[in-house]
């Protein structure tokens, strides 16, 4: 899915390409400017967040190759879509992709060719690099980056026993920009050794000796090389044996020009992204190798969501020290942030295996709640009934006081005022960590208290009967934080909620009519909830269109035992 985010620039010495394909990028949710040279691309201030460059070919002054070419010197690497209306596409755009480019494409330009080539510009491994997706900050340049996958023209491998078809599927790979090797048999193809660029097979499925489907089982572990099976009598069980087994397509012969180049260049996108997924696993073990037994020991307890002093505990170590192993650990697997160092830990399968990290967050937040129920009780079992017998003596003391007279009274009156603040104070401490309604009467009870508090009206549907407390506990908390989300930032005059128990799910619907636009991604509570929901392995969703409120969703599983429901 393209990102709606990107900015998308257009480098074009006609007005007219200036002016309308950036209305029609942002029809389509981009961000779009236009400039009428290279030079006043340059001197702009969008070159460094420019996610995709739509460049025309020939223009007065420096052209588009020479602009991408000063790019390439300045280290301002990005991926360029170039246009033009002069010459023949057949030997320009060949030239062009060897020189890196994502695509060419001839004017006019069609709306769906256009998308196609800037979905592509998005997907280009360059970015996922200059982005940083795995680098802390500040790094470019620095041994940190990814390695460059190659940007020699995507290499199509054939092989077919009809020496007719592979000679023309050879005319055909050279037209479209990309360079073609072609192969009598399957055999002959498996003593090809393999490379690190763009790639994919077409390969034929009646072969004599080791067939194409044969062929298929011994190559499944190449999956930066898609498969495109062509054959002249294909039947059913054959097809769905080939898909299921991983190929990208089957066509049946004869096949025409554009439906084999379409299939060739998503095949050869699926093996991009493959290459830069592994460039960038390969990146992250080597940090990863770095790492002494100690660092490695810290790095799978502070993503499994322990702070530092429960890191010390668990090692028999001073927090101090935790704390000095935790900044090598981020330095040396470059990384800025905790979440940075959870989604390397997350590609790296670390811990063993995603199960195991979802696991261990989850274990965390019931850690976290039965702290906040024992927190509670002691608060209320301890300070606050203290203060409470304080008062009451308080009363008595003023009571004997009353008759005798001089500042005694005073003073008792200052004191027992100070006492009752106190205790509300303490009161809406202990509501706050784990409200007293909900330990006592449930999500509904609690809720209910919740609402009463509320400066906006909220019409509450709550069909649900008593709850373990994993799933009452953060069901309670994804409805509150998503009230005072509407409370602080949505502007709204009313809210709903809804919560129902399904066979083997609690149900949440949080909606307001304020004025929508809610973002999780900008660092609201709303990552807390994503985060919360998801280690009790639930799922949350958001729909928050601009000026149309705000509703958010929540699925949580009730596992066993059931709920009573009497």
């Amino acid at each position: 899915m393209m990102d709606k985010r990107s900015l998308v620039s257009v480098v074009d010495d006609d007005e007219s390409v200036r002016e309308s394909l950036p209305d029609l990028l942002r029809q389509f949710g981009f961000a779009a400017e236009a400039y009428p040279s290279a030079e006043t691309f340059l001197a702009s201030e969008v070159v460094s967040h420019t996610s995709c460059l739509l460049l025309d070919v020939a223009m007065p002054g420096m052209s588009g190759p020479d602009l991408q070419q000063e790019l390439t010197r300045r280290h301002q690497t990005m991926p360029i879509v170039f246009i033009t209306g002069h010459g023949d596409s057949s030997t320009i755009r060949p030239r062009l992709l060897a020189r890196g480019a994502v695509e060419c494409l001839m004017k006019p330009l069609s709306e769906e060719a256009l998308l196609d080539a800037i979905g592509a510009a998005l997907r280009w491994p360059d970015r996922r690099a200059r982005e940083g997706v795995m680098r802390s900050p500040g790094a470019a340049g620095s041994e940190s980056r990814a390695p460059a996958i190659s940007h020699d023209p995507p290499v199509v491998f054939v092989v077919d026993d009809d020496v007719s078809v592979r000679e023309s599927l050879e005319l055909l790979i050279l037209s479209a920009g990309w360079q073609p090797e072609t192969f009598a048999s399957a055999e002959d193809f498996l003593d090809r050794s393999r490379i690190d660029r763009p790639s994919c097979l077409v390969l034929d499925v009646a072969l004599p000796n080791l067939n194409g489907l044969d062929l298929q089982k011994r190559i499944v572990d190449r999956t930066d090389m898609p498969i495109i099976f062509i054959t002249g009598y294909g039947d059913v069980p054959t097809t769905v044996r080939a898909m299921k087994a991983g190929a990208v397509e089957f066509l049946t012969k004869p096949i025409g020009a554009d439906v084999l180049q379409t299939a060739i260049r998503r095949a050869i996108e699926r093996s991009r992204a493959a290459l830069a997924h592994e460039a960038e696993l390969r990146l992250l073990r080597d940090h990863h190798a770095s790492l002494t037994p100690r660092e490695r020991e810290i790095m799978a307890l502070v993503v499994s969501g322990l702070l530092n002093k429960q890191i010390a505990a668990e090692l028999g170590i001073s927090e101090i020290t935790v704390k000095a192993h935790r900044g090598r650990v981020m330095r040396k697997m470059q990384v800025a942030a905790l979440a940075d160092l959870v989604r390397v830990a997350a590609a790296l399968d670390y811990a063993g295996s995603r199960a195991q990290l979802t696991a261990s967050r989850a274990r965390v937040v019931a850690m976290a709640d039965e702290t906040r129920r024992q927190l509670q009780r002691d608060l209320h079992d301890g300070a606050q009934q203290r203060l409470v017998h304080t008062i009451i003596t308080l009363k008595l003391a003023k009571a004997e006081l009353a008759d005798s007279g001089g500042h005694a009274a005073e003073l008792v009156d200052e004191a027992l005022l100070h006492a009752e603040r106190a205790t509300a104070e303490l009161r809406d401490l202990v509501r706050g960590i784990l409200p007293a309604a909900l330990i006592r009467g449930g999500l509904r009870t609690g809720v209910e208290s919740l609402i009463d508090h509320l400066p906006l009206p909220v019409e509450a549907s709550l069909d649900v009967p008593r709850l373990p407390a994993h799933v009452e506990t953060p069901a309670y908390f994804v409805i509150a934080e998503a009230l005072t989300n509407v409370v602080k930032h949505a502007h709204a005059r009313k809210a709903q909620v809804s919560a129902v128990v399904t066979d083997d799910a609690l149900l949440i619907d949080v909606q307001d009519d304020g004025r929508g636009g809610a973002d999780a991604a900008k660092g609201s509570g709303l990552v807390g909830l994503f985060d919360r929901v998801q280690a009790a392995e639930g799922t949350l969703s958001l729909s928050s269109p601009p000026g149309q409120g705000t509703k958010i969703s929540a699925a949580l599983p009730l596992g066993d035992p059931r709920p009573n429901r009497r």
